[in-house]
């Protein structure tokens, strides 16, 4: 592991989907439609840290479905 050859001191539980969303935000993309696996809510947290438009290929069809129901209130519009 880089970071213990460079010395430096961290928690193996201490996730990227915990340190960089909240448990309420995570429970409100859940409630629209975002799955709970582990690699939704990576995308949920990629999707939350966005600044441009995001490029989703979602063969599933729960990305965009999660996505359309989030910005539902905005002009959102799925090309198809």
């Amino acid at each position: 592991n880089t970071l213990d050859v460079l010395g430096i001191e961290y928690r193996d539980e201490l996730g990227i989907v915990e340190t960089l969303s909240k448990a309420s935000e995570r429970l409100e993309w859940q409630a629209l439609g975002l799955p709970g696996d582990q690699l939704s809510l990576e995308n949920g947290v990629i999707l939350s840290h966005n600044t441009r438009f995001p490029f989703v290929i979602d063969p599933s069809g729960q990305a965009i479905e999660f996505l359309m129901n989030k910005y539902k209130d905005e002009k959102i519009q799925k090309t198809s």
